[in-house]
């Protein structure tokens, strides 16, 4: 009968070690290292250029309406063609009155086919407000897709919040 309770503590012990290590390793460090990429820019002549309007929470307020939450915010800027570079010309973050908080890239860059670049605004920095705005001013060879643009906001506040953003072409 020992045994038996024994066994099944181990068995308990067991799953529980390892459920813990199937959560997030929250040692890694989001690689932001692309926006010390050396300048550059599409050859050709004509462009096609646009601009997308990305909204973001970096918090918002709780349930009693007197408090903030702050949540995490990771923005993916994707280049959807399989074959050509998109250059992004300026990335800026706006905050709830419309005030320049950050620009992230002083001068273009090339993303390269498929790749996605990730933005992360952690959950201490809520400079941007309740109703934060990115600005993203692009160009693409012709005939190129078009970059797309998302936010996730999260929290693990209470039993967990989360939601998803997709930018909007403005120009």
């Amino acid at each position: 009968m020992k045994l038996k309770y024994i066994i099944l503590a181990g068995i308990s012990f067991l799953v529980l070690t390892t459920s813990c290590e199937l959560r997030a390793d929250r040692s890694v460090k989001p690689d932001m290292e692309w926006m010390q990429r050396p300048t550059a820019s599409l050859k050709s002549g004509l462009l096609n250029n646009g601009k997308t309007y990305l909204a973001v929470n970096p918090s918002i307020y709780d349930q009693s309406n007197t408090g903030l939450i702050n949540l995490t915010t990771t923005v993916s800027l994707r280049n959807l063609d399989p074959e050509r570079e998109i250059q992004l010309n300026s990335i800026q973050l706006y905050d709830t009155a419309g005030k320049l908080v950050k620009a992230y890239i002083d001068a273009p860059i090339l993303m390269q086919p498929l790749e996605t670049l990730q933005l992360i605004i952690v959950h201490e920095d809520n400079s941007g407000g309740t109703g934060a705005n990115f600005i993203f001013d692009w160009s693409t060879q012709p005939l190129g897709i078009e970059p797309r643009f998302d936010a996730v906001m999260i929290s693990t506040y209470g039993q967990g919040i989360s939601f998803q953003f997709e930018g909007i072409r403005v120009k």
